[in-house]
């Protein structure tokens, strides 16, 4: 389970469960915009068989900062929210 934490409000984004087989699975996982400091959780529990394992590789976080403010977009964008405006 992968679940984030702002503040004392915890957000589940993912969560898998059971058999995956023997290869490598891929995940992506968006959070959007956190414009606050933020904790990532990862989370696993195995079963009880020898058989039973788990592993994480390769957590990226890509993206993260906050685009700077600006007065104007151009024609290709839109306004998110109210000044200081961010465009996308």
């Amino acid at each position: 389970m992968v679940s984030f934490q702002i503040g004392t409000r915890t957000q589940m984004v993912f969560q898998r469960r059971g058999d995956q087989g023997d290869s490598w699975q891929r995940a992506v996982v968006d959070i959007g915009r956190v414009s606050a400091p933020f904790q990532m959780v990862l989370e696993a529990r195995r079963g009880n068989s020898y058989a039973a394992d788990i592993s994480i590789d390769d957590v990226r976080f890509e993206n993260c900062a906050l685009p700077s403010p600006s007065t104007r977009c151009n024609r290709s964008q839109f306004k998110c929210g109210e000044f200081p405006t961010v465009c996308r």
